[in-house]
């Protein structure tokens, strides 16, 4: 949050709860890992 210069209370005004804020980042990075995996391996 240093490098984007914002408050870590700026964060959760963003998102309804903590949990909300977790399983956003966590589909986010899933979402990553899967455009970076060759195709043709599936995810389960």
């Amino acid at each position: 949050m240093e490098h984007a210069r914002v408050g870590g209370g700026s964060l959760y005004r963003l998102f309804e709860s903590k949990e909300v804020l977790v399983n956003a980042v966590f589909r986010d990075a899933k979402d990553r890992l899967a455009r970076t995996l060759p195709t043709g391996i599936a995810l389960h």
